[in-house]
């Protein structure tokens, strides 16, 4: 069994990232989590590097 079969939340998929993201920022559904941007997670209180790495991570996820 493969990661992607243990991502089956939002918050599964932030703590797959790491960086405790999903401690700070807690989308309810997939769309929430799809719509996060710097700012929100800014407000949230993730620091600069943590910010920068889930938002790469989203990109290349909704890109690719």
């Amino acid at each position: 069994m493969g990661l992607a079969a243990k991502i089956d939340s939002p918050t599964a998929f932030l703590t797959a990232i790491g960086r405790s993201a999903e401690t700070k920022v807690t989308p309810e559904t997939w769309e929430e989590l799809w719509k996060l941007d710097r700012q929100t997670l800014k407000k949230a209180g993730l620091p600069v590097r943590d910010r920068r790495r889930v938002d790469v991570i989203l990109y290349h996820v909704l890109v690719v």
